[in-house]
């Protein structure tokens, strides 16, 4: 069998899978609606039975409807060959076969999931990583439901066994219950009285560990990956960065620099101490989260080979602390031809500032009062 062949196999044996995946979650949720209504078919309660026997038969249903989202899911992730699906699907039928084994189902579903399990295994090359947005809603819409659906796990499965449980009476008490259970505070008022109300929370412990961990592999850990990837990168671009200029601090008159330094193809790097500034830059501009006060943080900008440090806060304050780091800075490394200009806003400030040793002042509000001063002449 040739190479093309043997990849077309692979793909098309993952579709199939992905499809019957999502194929038996739509019958284990349309099983678990039909049990709650009393209205259920023979041959679908037959296969709800045996793979739930001992259960119980309300935490069946709950559970049912749970795994029945989760199948659907992870099988339109897998038909599509997602990466993060296969890992989902390997737990899912590592689960589902424990669970046969546990409960004592059928031998065919057991065998059945094995096979699943063993073939997605095999056939882990096949998946693709994709970085798309589509992906990351995606994830994001993977961990949404297990969340939606965890909690109206432990709600509805809570508010059918009230009769086995102790102080629990409405669907506001279900609630409460639910949310005390998966925040792990359980104040003692709800309790359970019945072997079968102790495995539903036994399960819904279990279920919000599995929803949290979901969270977390889909939504949290993609960001700190891409926001650690971000900052490994930029230390590495600032780290190799000659005759840059350093703007402190994000305001109009940065904004305007950068503008100027991307047109000469000028390198630059922005130094902002604050987190929601550094979101009106965008995505091309090289800028560092950092201190002012910091020499380490100036150290590790590279200033030694820098052409010129320009503190451009709005204000007057962060202006002046930054320059008494950088002469810091220029004194303990011995750079005496570093460039380093302020922009100062009060006149009161300026003397202050030349008292500092710096010579290049700026102020911008000052030299436009001049210029419509000299418009009026």
């Amino acid at each position: 069998m040739s190479r093309k062949h043997h990849y077309n196999l692979g793909e098309n044996l993952l579709h199939i899978i992905g499809v019957l995946l999502a194929i038996f979650g739509i019958l284990h949720v349309v099983d678990s609606v039909l049990l709650i209504t009393r209205l259920n078919l023979p041959l679908l309660s037959y296969v709800f039975s045996t793979c739930y026997p001992k259960v119980g038969y309300t935490a069946g249903i709950a559970l049912g409807v749970l795994i029945g989202f989760w199948e659907i899911l992870v099988g339109i992730g897998v038909y599509n060959r997602k990466r993060r699906a296969h890992i989902a699907a390997i737990l899912l039928f590592f689960i589902l076969s424990i669970k046969c084994v546990a409960f004592d189902s059928l031998a065919i579903f057991t065998i059945t999931n094995i096979i699943f399990l063993v073939l997605l295994i095999l056939l882990s090359k096949f998946f693709k990583e994709d970085h798309t947005y589509t992906t990351l809603n995606y994830q994001k819409i993977v961990a949404l439901l297990s969340v939606l659906l965890t909690l109206v796990y432990g709600v509805l499965g809570s508010f059918i066994l009230k009769e086995e449980f102790t102080g629990l009476h409405s669907l506001t008490d279900a609630l409460y219950f639910t949310m005390g259970t998966y925040g792990s505070v359980g104040f003692g008022d709800i309790l359970p009285r019945t072997i079968q109300a102790k495995l539903f929370c036994v399960s819904m412990i279990i279920i919000g560990l599995g929803s949290f961990a979901t969270t977390i592999t889909f939504v949290i850990g993609p960001m700190i990956g891409n926001k650690l990837k971000g900052i490994f990168k930029i230390m590495s671009m600032t780290s190799q960065l000659k005759d840059h200029i350093i703007i402190c601090g994000y305001s109009y008159l940065s904004d305007a620099l950068v503008q100027y330094l991307k047109r000469e193809k000028i390198s630059y790097v922005i130094l902002e101490s604050s987190s929601d500034k550094l979101l009106k830059l965008g995505d091309q501009s090289l800028t560092v989260l950092g201190s002012n006060s910091s020499k380490e943080t100036f150290e590790n900008l590279n200033i030694k080979d820098a052409k010129a440090v320009i503190c451009a806060f709005d204000s007057d304050a962060d202006n002046i602390l930054t320059v008494l780091t950088i002469k810091g800075v220029m004194e303990k490394l011995e750079l005496k031809n570093l460039k380093l200009i302020v922009r100062i806003e009060n006149e009161d400030n300026i003397e202050k500032v030349k008292k500092l040793g710096v010579t290049d002042i700026v102020s911008p509000s000052l030299l436009a009062a001049q210029a419509v001063l000299e418009i009026t002449k």
